[in-house]
């Protein structure tokens, strides 16, 4: 099967209004809540109830990987990872408390890929369809080092089973996309930067705050590319 285009050129075609230019398209991959009684992630603190369950069920598992000859340890990305790698977030969900217009929007996003979308008339949030995505083959997962740039490369241009992914001739088909989150103007008190502590501290990085009536908001990392004044000659 042909491969569909998707991203920003499926966005144009099935949301975008005629006429209406996207000043930018963004993906965000490390979200925190900065949101008084809710977690990092979004999700209202544990009981005490709920601790002890955890902690005791944390221990057997413990006790189980001492007696199979483990050391209680999760050897997956986070203990592997490089300890010297500052990571920073692309994106903070701020406001007075979980019922916030900010956290409100954001707990209506699907736990799937998809991309905020800024043009002059208003800011979505959209995703490729989920019968689309069940229909991508999955991809390869050969080759380390010179032979993985080869292979990339190939599978720009083919499919898992070898046949050219845009075929001679054949017209190319957008990704169906679908909108779950859209936001005019009205919706936003202002547009504004701010600037964020790292675990450097010696360095603050700049976020551009999208800021609702309520005074909660949504800051993008401008690492991604967006700015104030992209937002602020348009939005206003």
């Amino acid at each position: 099967m042909t491969e569909r285009l998707g991203g920003a050129l499926a966005i144009r075609e099935h949301w975008c209004r005629p006429g209406e230019r996207i000043l930018r398209c963004i993906q965000t991959q490390y979200r925190v809540f900065d949101v008084p009684g809710l977690d990092s992630r979004g999700e209202p603190p544990p009981t005490i109830r709920e601790k002890a369950k955890v902690g005791a069920v944390g221990a057997l598992v413990f006790g189980a990987a001492l007696a199979f000859g483990g050391d209680g340890d999760n050897n997956g990305d986070e203990h592997s990872a490089d300890p010297n790698r500052v990571v920073v977030p692309d994106m903070y969900v701020v406001g007075a408390d979980s019922d916030c217009r900010a956290v409100e929007i954001v707990r209506q996003l699907p736990d799937r890929k998809g991309w905020w979308v800024f043009t002059p008339a208003r800011i979505g949030w959209l995703a490729e369809v989920p019968s689309f995505l069940e229909e991508k083959a999955p991809l390869l997962n050969v080759a380390v080092g010179f032979g993985k740039l080869f292979v990339d490369a190939a599978k720009s241009f083919t499919t898992d089973t070898g046949l050219l992914k845009y075929q001679p001739g054949k017209a190319i088909e957008i990704a169906p996309m679908e909108c779950h989150i859209e936001l005019p103007p009205s919706d936003i008190a202002r547009v504004t930067t701010v600037f964020r502590g790292t675990p450097n501290p010696n360095t603050n990085r700049p976020y551009v705050r999208i800021e609702f009536h309520d005074g909660s908001g949504l800051e993008f990392n401008t690492v991604l590319g967006l700015t104030e004044s992209m937002l602020t000659s348009d939005h206003r």
